[in-house]
Protein backbone atom coordinates (compact mmCIF):
# COMPACT_ATOMS: atom_id res chain seq x y z
CA UNK A 1 0.00 0.00 0.00
CA UNK A 2 1.34 3.69 -1.62
CA UNK A 3 1.42 6.07 1.44
CA UNK A 4 1.61 3.98 4.46
CA UNK A 5 4.60 5.68 6.76
CA UNK A 6 4.94 3.05 9.40
CA UNK A 7 5.62 3.47 13.02
CA UNK A 8 4.72 5.81 15.99
CA UNK A 9 7.08 9.22 16.15
CA UNK A 10 9.78 8.19 18.84
CA UNK A 11 9.18 11.69 20.49
CA UNK A 12 5.49 10.88 21.11
CA UNK A 13 2.69 8.47 21.71
CA UNK A 14 0.97 7.29 18.72
CA UNK A 15 1.17 8.30 15.16
CA UNK A 16 2.63 10.81 13.39
CA UNK A 17 -0.29 13.84 12.78
CA UNK A 18 -1.84 13.70 9.06
CA UNK A 19 -0.36 10.15 7.81
CA UNK A 20 -1.38 7.17 6.55
CA UNK A 21 -1.27 5.96 10.00
CA UNK A 22 -2.97 8.29 11.86
CA UNK A 23 -6.13 8.52 9.72
CA UNK A 24 -6.22 4.86 9.76
CA UNK A 25 -6.31 4.55 13.90
CA UNK A 26 -7.70 7.62 14.12
CA UNK A 27 -11.47 6.52 12.45
CA UNK A 28 -11.49 4.14 14.75
CA UNK A 29 -11.27 5.97 18.08
CA UNK A 30 -12.95 9.10 17.12
CA UNK A 31 -16.21 9.87 15.38
CA UNK A 32 -14.22 11.41 12.31
CA UNK A 33 -10.77 12.38 11.73
CA UNK A 34 -9.80 16.23 10.45
CA UNK A 35 -7.15 16.26 7.77
CA UNK A 36 -5.20 19.20 6.24
CA UNK A 37 -4.61 19.22 2.64
CA UNK A 38 -2.59 20.70 0.29
CA UNK A 39 -2.41 20.56 -4.05
CA UNK A 40 0.71 19.30 -5.26
CA UNK A 41 2.33 20.48 -8.50
CA UNK A 42 1.56 17.11 -10.26
CA UNK A 43 -2.27 17.91 -8.91
CA UNK A 44 -3.01 15.23 -6.87
CA UNK A 45 -4.24 15.59 -2.90
CA UNK A 46 -1.52 14.96 -0.02
CA UNK A 47 -1.74 15.00 3.79
CA UNK A 48 0.41 18.03 4.89
CA UNK A 49 -0.38 21.18 7.43
CA UNK A 50 2.47 23.10 7.44
CA UNK A 51 3.11 26.12 4.51
CA UNK A 52 6.55 25.20 3.71
CA UNK A 53 8.93 21.74 4.43
CA UNK A 54 10.69 21.54 7.58
CA UNK A 55 14.34 21.75 7.53
CA UNK A 56 14.53 17.86 8.09
CA UNK A 57 12.02 17.44 5.05
CA UNK A 58 13.18 19.41 3.18
CA UNK A 59 17.36 18.08 3.04
CA UNK A 60 15.48 14.86 2.18
CA UNK A 61 13.79 15.88 -0.63
CA UNK A 62 15.59 18.84 -2.09
CA UNK A 63 14.38 21.46 -4.31
CA UNK A 64 12.17 23.92 -3.11
CA UNK A 65 10.38 24.79 0.33
CA UNK A 66 6.99 24.55 -0.82
CA UNK A 67 5.00 21.49 -0.78
CA UNK A 68 2.79 22.65 -3.60
CA UNK A 69 6.17 22.71 -6.12
CA UNK A 70 6.71 18.95 -5.55
CA UNK A 71 4.83 16.17 -6.81
CA UNK A 72 3.21 13.25 -4.65
CA UNK A 73 5.44 10.86 -5.59
CA UNK A 74 8.34 12.90 -4.54
CA UNK A 75 6.61 13.82 -1.23
CA UNK A 76 5.68 9.99 -0.17
CA UNK A 77 9.53 9.57 -0.29
CA UNK A 78 9.36 11.53 3.09
CA UNK A 79 6.27 10.49 4.66
CA UNK A 80 3.98 12.84 3.16
CA UNK A 81 1.12 10.42 2.21
CA UNK A 82 -1.67 10.64 -0.01
CA UNK A 83 -5.47 11.04 0.34
CA UNK A 84 -5.73 8.64 -3.01
CA UNK A 85 -3.68 5.81 -0.89
CA UNK A 86 -5.73 6.47 2.27
CA UNK A 87 -9.27 6.17 0.60
CA UNK A 88 -7.59 2.87 -1.07
CA UNK A 89 -7.50 1.58 2.35
CA UNK A 90 -10.69 -1.09 3.28
CA UNK A 91 -9.94 -0.21 7.08
CA UNK A 92 -10.72 3.50 6.53
CA UNK A 93 -12.74 3.64 3.63
CA UNK A 94 -15.12 0.95 5.24
CA UNK A 95 -15.52 3.06 8.25
CA UNK A 96 -16.07 5.84 6.78
CA UNK A 97 -18.79 4.09 4.31
CA UNK A 98 -20.88 2.31 6.61
CA UNK A 99 -20.58 3.93 9.66
CA UNK A 100 -22.10 7.61 10.80
CA UNK A 101 -18.73 9.28 10.87
CA UNK A 102 -17.57 13.00 10.07
CA UNK A 103 -14.43 13.43 8.50
CA UNK A 104 -13.56 16.89 7.77
CA UNK A 105 -10.92 17.69 5.33
CA UNK A 106 -9.69 21.38 5.64
CA UNK A 107 -8.18 22.94 2.45
CA UNK A 108 -4.75 24.23 2.91
CA UNK A 109 -3.85 27.38 0.56
CA UNK A 110 0.24 28.03 -0.51
CA UNK A 111 2.53 30.59 0.81
CA UNK A 112 2.31 33.67 -1.49
CA UNK A 113 5.65 33.37 -2.29
CA UNK A 114 5.38 29.94 -3.74
CA UNK A 115 3.74 32.00 -6.71
CA UNK A 116 1.27 28.77 -7.32
CA UNK A 117 -2.03 30.43 -6.39
CA UNK A 118 -1.61 33.98 -7.73
CA UNK A 119 0.88 35.34 -4.91
CA UNK A 120 -0.45 38.07 -1.79
CA UNK A 121 -3.30 39.09 -2.24
CA UNK A 122 -4.78 37.41 -5.34
CA UNK A 123 -8.51 36.76 -4.47
CA UNK A 124 -8.83 35.30 -8.10
CA UNK A 125 -5.86 32.69 -7.37
CA UNK A 126 -7.31 31.50 -4.33
CA UNK A 127 -10.20 30.79 -5.36
CA UNK A 128 -8.83 29.24 -8.36
CA UNK A 129 -6.78 27.06 -6.63
CA UNK A 130 -9.30 25.78 -4.25
CA UNK A 131 -11.84 25.09 -7.31
CA UNK A 132 -9.41 22.97 -8.35
CA UNK A 133 -9.20 21.25 -5.05
CA UNK A 134 -12.96 20.59 -5.17
CA UNK A 135 -12.94 19.24 -8.52
CA UNK A 136 -10.12 16.66 -7.80
CA UNK A 137 -11.64 15.81 -4.29
CA UNK A 138 -15.39 15.24 -5.79
CA UNK A 139 -14.28 12.27 -7.90
CA UNK A 140 -11.80 10.75 -5.15
CA UNK A 141 -14.97 10.67 -3.14
CA UNK A 142 -17.72 9.85 -5.61
CA UNK A 143 -15.55 6.66 -6.68
CA UNK A 144 -15.10 5.50 -2.42
CA UNK A 145 -19.10 5.54 -2.40
CA UNK A 146 -18.28 8.10 0.66
CA UNK A 147 -21.76 9.76 1.04
CA UNK A 148 -22.11 13.69 1.31
CA UNK A 149 -23.43 13.53 4.45
CA UNK A 150 -20.45 12.30 6.08
CA UNK A 151 -17.94 14.54 4.73
CA UNK A 152 -17.34 18.58 5.26
CA UNK A 153 -15.04 20.79 3.41
CA UNK A 154 -13.35 23.31 5.87
CA UNK A 155 -10.83 26.48 5.23
CA UNK A 156 -9.49 29.34 6.45
CA UNK A 157 -10.39 31.28 3.51
CA UNK A 158 -13.55 33.67 2.87
CA UNK A 159 -13.48 32.16 -1.01
CA UNK A 160 -13.94 28.84 -0.09
CA UNK A 161 -17.88 28.92 -0.89
CA UNK A 162 -17.47 30.65 -4.36
CA UNK A 163 -14.84 27.95 -5.20
CA UNK A 164 -17.35 25.47 -4.32
CA UNK A 165 -19.62 26.98 -6.49
CA UNK A 166 -17.32 28.04 -9.28
CA UNK A 167 -16.53 23.84 -9.37
CA UNK A 168 -19.95 22.74 -9.56
CA UNK A 169 -19.81 21.17 -5.93
CA UNK A 170 -22.20 23.17 -4.37
CA UNK A 171 -23.38 19.49 -3.32
CA UNK A 172 -20.38 18.75 -0.84
CA UNK A 173 -21.11 20.25 2.45
CA UNK A 174 -18.69 23.05 3.55
CA UNK A 175 -17.93 25.58 6.34
CA UNK A 176 -15.21 28.67 6.00
CA UNK A 177 -13.29 28.61 9.79
CA UNK A 178 -13.44 32.21 10.69
CA UNK A 179 -12.14 34.34 11.89
CA UNK A 180 -9.96 33.76 8.39
CA UNK A 181 -6.17 33.61 8.72
CA UNK A 182 -4.08 35.01 5.76
CA UNK A 183 -1.54 32.34 4.00
CA UNK A 184 1.60 33.72 5.66
CA UNK A 185 3.59 34.22 8.23
CA UNK A 186 4.39 32.26 11.29
CA UNK A 187 2.39 31.28 14.48
CA UNK A 188 3.31 35.17 16.20
CA UNK A 189 1.66 36.84 13.01
CA UNK A 190 -1.39 34.58 12.71
CA UNK A 191 -2.07 35.50 15.71
CA UNK A 192 -1.49 39.35 15.30
CA UNK A 193 -3.54 39.61 12.17
CA UNK A 194 -5.97 37.33 13.58
CA UNK A 195 -6.88 38.86 16.69
CA UNK A 196 -8.75 42.07 15.63
CA UNK A 197 -10.65 40.07 13.29
CA UNK A 198 -11.68 37.58 16.20
CA UNK A 199 -12.66 40.74 18.67
CA UNK A 200 -14.63 41.60 15.55
CA UNK A 201 -17.29 38.37 15.30
CA UNK A 202 -18.95 37.82 18.07
CA UNK A 203 -21.04 34.29 18.10
CA UNK A 204 -24.16 35.96 17.15
CA UNK A 205 -22.13 37.12 14.38
CA UNK A 206 -20.68 33.60 13.37
CA UNK A 207 -23.97 32.20 13.41
CA UNK A 208 -25.04 34.74 11.07
CA UNK A 209 -22.15 33.92 8.42
CA UNK A 210 -22.45 30.29 9.15
CA UNK A 211 -26.36 30.77 8.15
CA UNK A 212 -25.97 32.65 5.34
CA UNK A 213 -23.33 30.28 3.80
CA UNK A 214 -25.37 27.47 3.70
CA UNK A 215 -22.81 25.09 6.37
CA UNK A 216 -24.26 22.02 8.52
CA UNK A 217 -22.12 23.34 11.47
CA UNK A 218 -20.14 26.18 12.70
CA UNK A 219 -16.65 25.66 13.56
CA UNK A 220 -15.81 27.90 16.15
CA UNK A 221 -12.12 28.32 18.55
CA UNK A 222 -12.35 27.82 22.10
CA UNK A 223 -11.86 31.16 23.03
CA UNK A 224 -15.15 32.60 22.54
CA UNK A 225 -15.98 29.94 25.23
CA UNK A 226 -13.32 30.62 28.11
CA UNK A 227 -13.43 32.94 30.81
CA UNK A 228 -10.83 35.48 29.89
CA UNK A 229 -10.56 35.06 26.35
CA UNK A 230 -14.11 35.59 25.56
CA UNK A 231 -14.20 38.79 27.21
CA UNK A 232 -11.94 40.32 24.23
CA UNK A 233 -15.27 39.84 21.60
CA UNK A 234 -17.23 42.55 21.31
CA UNK A 235 -20.45 42.04 22.66
CA UNK A 236 -22.09 40.07 25.88
CA UNK A 237 -19.94 36.99 25.99
CA UNK A 238 -21.07 33.68 25.90
CA UNK A 239 -19.59 30.45 28.16
CA UNK A 240 -20.43 27.25 29.92
CA UNK A 241 -22.04 28.09 32.59
CA UNK A 242 -25.04 30.83 33.93
CA UNK A 243 -26.43 33.86 31.77
CA UNK A 244 -22.74 32.97 29.29
CA UNK A 245 -24.73 29.73 28.71
CA UNK A 246 -28.35 30.61 28.17
CA UNK A 247 -26.84 33.47 25.98
CA UNK A 248 -24.89 30.41 23.48
CA UNK A 249 -28.15 28.20 23.70
CA UNK A 250 -30.78 31.08 22.50
CA UNK A 251 -28.19 32.88 19.95
CA UNK A 252 -26.73 29.49 18.20
CA UNK A 253 -30.47 28.49 17.50
CA UNK A 254 -30.57 25.15 15.33
CA UNK A 255 -26.77 25.87 14.32
CA UNK A 256 -24.59 22.47 14.98
CA UNK A 257 -20.94 23.31 17.10
CA UNK A 258 -17.74 22.03 16.64
CA UNK A 259 -15.44 23.33 19.25
CA UNK A 260 -11.10 23.08 18.64
CA UNK A 261 -8.61 22.72 20.01
CA UNK A 262 -10.38 20.84 22.76
CA UNK A 263 -8.67 20.11 26.14
CA UNK A 264 -9.04 17.29 27.78
CA UNK A 265 -10.84 18.66 31.07
CA UNK A 266 -13.44 20.86 28.76
CA UNK A 267 -14.44 17.54 26.55
CA UNK A 268 -17.25 16.36 29.19
CA UNK A 269 -18.37 20.03 29.49
CA UNK A 270 -18.96 20.32 25.82
CA UNK A 271 -20.60 17.31 25.27
CA UNK A 272 -23.33 18.68 28.29
CA UNK A 273 -23.89 21.54 26.64
CA UNK A 274 -24.45 19.95 23.16
CA UNK A 275 -21.35 20.98 21.13
CA UNK A 276 -18.60 18.80 19.50
CA UNK A 277 -14.95 18.80 20.22
CA UNK A 278 -12.23 18.53 17.97
CA UNK A 279 -9.36 16.41 19.81
CA UNK A 280 -5.58 16.43 19.83
CA UNK A 281 -5.26 13.51 22.38
CA UNK A 282 -5.47 9.66 21.68
CA UNK A 283 -7.20 7.84 23.80
CA UNK A 284 -5.32 4.60 23.21
CA UNK A 285 -2.62 6.64 25.13
CA UNK A 286 -5.06 9.32 27.34
CA UNK A 287 -7.91 6.93 28.11
CA UNK A 288 -8.84 9.83 30.85
CA UNK A 289 -8.99 13.32 31.46
CA UNK A 290 -7.24 15.93 33.26
CA UNK A 291 -9.70 15.49 36.28
CA UNK A 292 -9.02 11.23 36.53
CA UNK A 293 -12.15 10.54 34.77
CA UNK A 294 -12.58 8.16 31.85
CA UNK A 295 -12.68 9.95 28.47
CA UNK A 296 -15.36 8.37 25.59
CA UNK A 297 -14.65 9.90 22.14
CA UNK A 298 -17.07 7.90 20.01
CA UNK A 299 -20.01 9.05 21.49
CA UNK A 300 -21.97 9.24 17.90
CA UNK A 301 -20.59 6.36 16.31
CA UNK A 302 -20.64 4.12 19.57
CA UNK A 303 -23.71 5.83 21.39
CA UNK A 304 -23.82 4.94 24.65
CA UNK A 305 -26.70 5.01 27.44
CA UNK A 306 -27.35 8.34 29.99
CA UNK A 307 -26.44 5.43 32.67
CA UNK A 308 -23.24 4.34 31.40
CA UNK A 309 -21.84 7.90 30.75
CA UNK A 310 -22.62 8.62 34.18
CA UNK A 311 -20.76 5.29 35.60
CA UNK A 312 -17.62 6.79 33.37
CA UNK A 313 -18.28 10.47 34.66
CA UNK A 314 -18.32 9.19 38.63
CA UNK A 315 -15.24 7.32 39.32
CA UNK A 316 -11.78 7.83 38.58
CA UNK A 317 -8.34 6.34 38.24
CA UNK A 318 -7.70 2.80 37.67
CA UNK A 319 -11.93 2.69 38.63
CA UNK A 320 -12.22 4.61 35.57
CA UNK A 321 -10.12 2.79 33.09
CA UNK A 322 -12.33 -0.23 34.43
CA UNK A 323 -15.48 1.08 33.68
CA UNK A 324 -13.83 2.05 30.11
CA UNK A 325 -12.68 -1.17 29.58
CA UNK A 326 -16.45 -2.44 30.31
CA UNK A 327 -17.96 -0.21 28.09
CA UNK A 328 -15.69 -0.34 25.21
CA UNK A 329 -16.66 -4.78 25.09
CA UNK A 330 -20.50 -3.78 25.67
CA UNK A 331 -20.30 -1.11 22.92
CA UNK A 332 -22.30 -1.81 19.81
CA UNK A 333 -22.33 0.09 16.31
CA UNK A 334 -24.82 2.39 14.96
CA UNK A 335 -25.35 1.03 12.08
CA UNK A 336 -26.22 -2.36 14.08
CA UNK A 337 -28.40 -0.80 16.10
CA UNK A 338 -32.37 -1.29 15.39
CA UNK A 339 -34.67 1.38 13.68
CA UNK A 340 -36.52 1.44 17.05
CA UNK A 341 -33.58 1.93 19.14
CA UNK A 342 -32.01 4.47 17.12
CA UNK A 343 -35.30 6.57 17.22
CA UNK A 344 -35.14 6.13 21.13
CA UNK A 345 -32.07 7.44 21.30
CA UNK A 346 -32.52 10.54 18.85
CA UNK A 347 -35.35 11.58 20.84
CA UNK A 348 -32.84 11.26 23.94
CA UNK A 349 -30.59 13.64 22.45
CA UNK A 350 -32.98 16.18 21.17
CA UNK A 351 -34.41 16.56 24.63
CA UNK A 352 -30.97 16.60 26.21
CA UNK A 353 -29.84 19.75 24.41
CA UNK A 354 -33.19 21.05 23.24
CA UNK A 355 -33.27 20.92 19.54
CA UNK A 356 -35.23 23.01 17.98
CA UNK A 357 -36.24 19.93 14.92
CA UNK A 358 -38.76 17.72 15.81
CA UNK A 359 -38.13 14.12 16.01
CA UNK A 360 -39.47 13.26 12.55
CA UNK A 361 -37.68 15.60 10.37
CA UNK A 362 -34.52 14.24 12.84
CA UNK A 363 -35.28 10.71 11.89
CA UNK A 364 -35.62 11.69 8.17
CA UNK A 365 -31.79 12.17 8.54
CA UNK A 366 -31.04 8.44 10.14
CA UNK A 367 -29.51 5.79 8.77
CA UNK A 368 -27.00 3.54 9.46
CA UNK A 369 -23.87 5.49 8.20
CA UNK A 370 -26.08 8.92 8.59
CA UNK A 371 -27.02 10.69 12.35
CA UNK A 372 -28.20 14.90 11.80
CA UNK A 373 -26.09 17.30 11.65
CA UNK A 374 -26.78 18.16 15.59
CA UNK A 375 -25.28 15.04 16.50
CA UNK A 376 -22.50 15.59 19.16
CA UNK A 377 -19.37 14.10 18.32
CA UNK A 378 -15.88 13.98 18.99
CA UNK A 379 -13.35 14.07 15.97
CA UNK A 380 -9.69 13.16 16.16
CA UNK A 381 -7.69 16.73 15.13
CA UNK A 382 -5.34 15.25 11.95
CA UNK A 383 -6.19 12.03 12.92
CA UNK A 384 -4.99 10.90 16.24
CA UNK A 385 -3.79 14.55 17.44
CA UNK A 386 -1.42 17.03 16.72
CA UNK A 387 2.26 15.47 17.15
CA UNK A 388 5.14 17.57 19.07
CA UNK A 389 7.17 19.89 16.77
CA UNK A 390 9.46 19.82 14.60
CA UNK A 391 7.90 16.96 12.17
CA UNK A 392 10.06 13.77 12.44
CA UNK A 393 10.18 11.32 9.56
CA UNK A 394 8.68 7.63 10.65
CA UNK A 395 10.97 5.05 11.67
CA UNK A 396 10.68 3.07 8.57
CA UNK A 397 11.70 5.54 6.13
CA UNK A 398 15.07 6.33 8.80
CA UNK A 399 15.43 2.72 8.88
CA UNK A 400 15.57 2.17 5.06
CA UNK A 401 17.96 4.84 4.66
CA UNK A 402 15.47 7.88 2.86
Amino acid sequence: MRGDPGAASPDREGPIENTFQAMVEGISRFDGVEMDLRLTSDHELVLFHDRILPPLLHQKIGGSLYPEHHTADELETVGISRLASILEDARFRDTWVELPVLNSLEFKLPYPASRVAGGWFSRRGHREHLAKMYSILRPMLKDSSIPDHNVVVTAFSPHLMKARTQSACESLPSAILRPTVQPWGGPFMERFWAMPAYALHPFRRMVSKNRRDGSPFLPMALHYLQPFSRRIVLGSPIGFFGKALRRFEGQRKEVPVHIFPTPLDVEWRLRDIGASAISDHDPLYRPLDDDGRARWTQPATYPIDELMEANLRSCHGEDAKEKRNLAIKEKTPWNEISTGERRKIIEGWRKRWRWRRDLDMLMEEVSGNQLPWEAVRVTGHRGCGESHRPFSLPPSLLASGV
